[in-house]
């Protein structure tokens, strides 16, 4: 057989030419010019032809197969971005710190990728964690109040499978529902809600638990402080084999301080997390608002309800001072009725002139008001205490069925230190808790008045034994000692039959002021009945009660003569006074009064006969 001649280089280089033709022809050139040029170089019509048609198939099916990769990224990254957003609202949906969920897909997806999952499958544990909390939609908020909310027991089975129902109903890319349900069981099979246990816990939901208890270590709670990476390593890591998978554990071991380092860098906020932010905020202020409504309308003693009112504005809305004010029955000025932090002294009982100045035009024009401290604004009370120079005033009106009752005052030492987000929740307090406060000051001028003689404005005989008895049965308890005086006023018929009863109710009036302002301080002084008065004297012997029934027989005479003088034809008027002192005379209530009673009837007798 004869050798072949070789190829000459320019022979070799018109067939790789011709080569590439036969491939770039069908792609570049449209069929007529394609077919002739293959045509031209040796190729007949027709097998030209079909070489061009199967390249062109062959072009159309990698841009199909490459615009179906596009398209099905895009739907992928689509899908990411939807789950963030939906795990950025629940959180701010359910006031829990924000960024939990993105931290621990972090973690999650690291650490299913150091345990060697392929990135489709590390990719699916991330998404998993990011909705891991999605279940806390359906748990029942605090506006109903502590006793309304769930068990832990109950949030552990409820929310895990209701998180996995509303996943199912997604229709995502990735198999998360299982990862969902499971991740609150235990590895030692004691968890919820299936009680799975092992390798029988599906390796997305064992990786989302260790995962989400790392970054929950690391997380400061109302009960205690954030922990460092290494305490919250350790606290994970005591619970491998019971709560946590070992081998996961381990995995998250090795890659936690990368995935640290990570979140510690540039994390920019997108405008999901900032709405999520506001949002959660805003629940965060509903929430606390309700809890002081709550706190507030728990206590019907106006003291106590208007002090919980400003423990609550103090801490929802930082300032060195808070005081409530009410308006007077007569509407022209407002009262401080409780006042806490900076100059609570001063502020305590210090009076607004209605429509002047900063509180009192707050009340008139029913508006808040932000503006720099002014001295004159209030009238304050005299004390001994320092005074705190403030800065800066924020006033909201307390409002009751659209009237103003009052005003909630908060006060700072810097300037500028009320913003307008400051106003606006202030103006919401305002609007709640007025009611309540209200309320409390109905109840306790009722209260008041239920028992409080309406003529002398003493205490009235239903106050005078639910007292005695407490006091009583406070004293036996020390050992100390307690006297009652029984009072009744001498001629005093004389003074209704000369001069009327208008005149005798005017005499029983002045004689009550009288008394009440000649006794010891924490003494009490009653009226049970007509021209009766009954004071109580706690830790008083006989020999100190006797003294002190000495000075009132003494105001009283000298008022009686003073009054004998000014109207003709009246007598002067004295005072019967009788003691009682426990226990010699007695140790319960009716005792004690009784024998006051004849004590005082006996000096009756001896007076008249002198």
């Amino acid at each position: 057989m004869a050798a072949r001649a070789p190829r000459s280089p320019i022979a070799a280089a018109a067939a790789v030419l011709a080569a590439i033709l036969l491939l770039l022809a069908p792609l570049l050139l449209p069929p007529p010019l394609s077919t002739g040029l293959l045509a031209a170089i040796g190729m007949s019509g027709a097998a030209a032809a079909w070489f061009w048609r199967r390249s062109a198939r062959r072009a159309a099916l990698r841009r199909c197969r490459a615009h179906l990769v596009r398209s099905r990224l895009r739907s992928r990254e689509r899908c990411r971005s939807a789950v963030r957003t939906l795990a950025c609202a629940v959180e701010a949906g359910t006031t829990r710190n924000l960024g939990h969920a993105a931290r621990v897909a972090e973690y999650a997806a690291a650490t299913a990728a150091e345990m060697g999952l392929d990135s489709e499958q590390a990719e699916s544990v991330g998404v998993a964690a990011l909705l891991h909390d999605i279940g806390r939609l359906g748990e029942v908020q605090t506006l109903l109040g502590p006793e309304a909310a769930p068990s832990a027991m109950e949030r552990e089975r409820a929310a895990p499978a209701l998180g996995a129902r509303l996943v199912s109903a997604l229709s995502l890319p990735w198999p998360v529902a299982p990862a969902v349900r499971h991740q609150c069981e235990r590895f030692d099979g004691t968890g919820r809600p299936d009680g799975l246990a092992g390798a029988g816990i599906p390796l997305a939901a064992r990786i989302v638990a260790v995962a989400d208890a790392y970054d929950a270590h690391l997380t400061a709670t109302p009960a205690r402080g954030a922990r460092s990476r290494a305490r919250a390593l350790e606290a994970v890591e005591a619970g491998a084999g019971k709560a946590f998978d070992p081998a996961v554990v381990e995995a998250l071991r090795r890659v936690a301080n990368a995935v640290a380092a990570r979140l510690a860098g540039a994390w920019p906020q997108d405008e999901r997390e900032t709405a999520a932010a506001e949002i959660a905020q805003a629940q965060g202020e509903v929430i606390a608002v309700a809890e002081m409504l709550r706190s507030v309308s728990a206590t019907l003693q106006l003291s106590g309800a208007a002090l919980s009112l400003a423990h609550h504005a103090h801490a929802l809305v930082p300032s060195a001072a808070c005081v409530v004010f009410l308006l007077e029955s007569e509407r022209e000025h407002l009262r401080a009725i409780a006042a806490l932090g900076a100059d609570a002294a001063h502020f305590e009982g210090a009076a607004a002139p209605l429509g002047a100045y900063l509180t009192g035009r707050a009340a008139a024009r029913d508006e808040p008001v932000r503006a720099s401290f002014m001295m004159d604004d209030l009238l304050l009370t005299q004390s001994a205490e320092p005074w705190t120079p403030l800065r800066s005033t924020l006033i909201a009106p307390l409002r009751a069925d659209g009237q103003v009752v009052g005003t909630l005052n908060l006060y700072h030492t810097e300037p500028d230190a009320f913003t307008p987000a400051h106003e606006r929740l202030m103006a919401l307090v305002g609007s709640v808790a007025g009611r309540a406060i209200r309320n409390a000051r109905l109840y306790t001028d009722t209260q008041l008045s239920a028992c409080t003689d309406a003529l002398t404005g003493l205490r009235n005989a239903r106050y005078l034994h639910d007292y005695l008895r407490k006091e009583t049965d406070y004293a036996r308890q020390v050992g100390r000692p307690l006297a009652v005086l029984g009072l009744d006023l001498d001629a005093f018929k004389v003074v209704n039959d000369t001069c009327g009863h208008a005149a005798g109710d005017r005499l029983l009036a002045d004689i009550g002021r009288l008394l009440l302002a000649r006794v010891r301080a924490g003494d009490v002084v009653a009226r049970p009945s007509g021209d009766e008065f009954v004071v109580v004297l706690p830790a008083c012997d006989r020999e100190q009660a006797l003294a002190i029934g000495g000075k009132l027989r003494a105001v009283v005479e000298r008022y009686g003569r003073r009054k004998a003088e000014e109207m003709t034809g009246l007598p002067p008027i004295g005072v019967s006074i009788g003691v009682a002192v426990l226990p010699e005379d007695g140790s319960e209530p009716d005792a004690l009064l009784a024998r006051a009673d004849r004590a005082m009837y006996a000096d009756k007798r001896a007076r008249r006969a002198a």
